[in-house]
C-alpha cells in the first residue's frame, strides 16, 4: 500500500476511486496475445473476439490501489504490409485501444519455429464525478513484446510471448490534485491455437509491476480468422 501526503489528497484520491471503479472493471488493460509469431499474409485482414477475466491492482496517482477481479471482451484486427510484417490494432471493451506491429526475424508462414518483436501504444482515458467533484486520468503504454511459437503441425500451435510495458498516468481533478506517475509492467502470456484460417486460441497471462505487489492474472479465449 503507498503511502498518502496530506489527510486533504487521501480523501479526494479516494472518493475518485471510488467514482472510477466501475469504469475501470469495464475497461482495465487487456495483456492478452490472442496470435503467434507468424504475421498475417501479406495483403490479408485478419479478425479476432475474444474475452475472458483479468485480475489486478490498479493505481490513480499516489494513493492506495484498488483490486479488480472482472471479465472483459476485446476485438481487433491485422492486416499483412509485408510477408514479415503486419499492423494490428485492438480494443478492450470498454474503452482500452491499442496499436501494434510485429515483425517476423525468425522463419515464415510455413516453418515449424517462428520468432517475432513488436512495438506497440496502449491510451485509456477515465472521467468521474463523485461528491461533487470531478477527475479525469490518461493512460499511455509503450509496449514492447517478442513472440516464440512452434507449429508442429498445419492445425496445431503453442506460443509464448514476454512482453514489457512502460505506463504512464497522468490525472487531475477539479481540486486541483493532479500529477504524474509512471511504471513498469513485465511478464509473459503462454497459449495454445487450433485451427487453420479460424482458429481457436486459449492462453494465461501473469504480470508483475514495479510499483504494485500482486501481479497481474488473466485468462483469454477466442477465435482468429486470417490471424496466424
Amino acid at each position: 500500500m503507498k503511502t498518502k501526503t496530506t489527510f486533504q489528497r487521501k480523501f479526494i484520491n479516494a472518493s475518485i476511486l471510488c467514482g472510477t471503479a466501475v469504469l475501470l472493471l469495464s475497461g482495465c488493460a487487456s495483456m492478452s496475445t490472442m496470435q503467434t509469431a507468424r504475421t498475417t499474409e501479406k495483403g490479408e485482414f485478419g479478425y479476432g473476439f475474444g474475452g475472458g477475466v483479468i485480475r489486478t491492482d490498479i493505481a490513480l496517482g499516489d494513493v492506495d490501489t484498488i483490486s479488480l477481479n472482472a471479465p472483459f471482451m476485446e476485438i481487433g484486427a491485422r492486416y499483412g504490409i509485408t510477408d514479415k510484417l503486419d499492423l494490428g490494432a485492438k480494443l478492450t471493451l470498454i474503452g482500452t485501444a491499442t496499436v501494434d506491429a510485429k515483425y517476423q526475424f525468425l522463419g515464415d508462414g510455413e516453418s515449424k519455429l517462428a520468432g517475432s518483436a513488436g512495438f506497440g501504444l496502449g491510451y485509456l482515458s477515465i472521467s468521474s464525478e463523485s461528491n461533487g467533484n470531478t477527475s479525469e486520468s490518461k493512460i499511455f503504454d509503450l509496449m514492447v513484446p517478442v513472440y516464440f511459437s512452434v507449429h508442429p503441425a498445419d492445425w496445431f500451435a503453442v506460443y509464448a510471448s514476454p512482453k514489457y510495458v512502460f505506463r504512464i498516468n497522468s490525472y487531475n481533478s477539479s481540486n486541483d490534485v493532479s500529477g504524474s506517475s509512471t511504471s513498469s509492467w513485465y511478464g509473459v502470456t503462454t497459449g495454445i491455437r487450433l485451427g487453420k484460417r479460424v482458429g481457436f486460441l486459449a492462453e494465461y497471462s501473469y504480470f508483475g509491476n514495479s510499483e504494485i505487489s500482486i501481479p497481474l492474472s488473466q485468462i483469454t479465449g477466442g477465435i482468429a480468422i486470417g490471424i496466424r
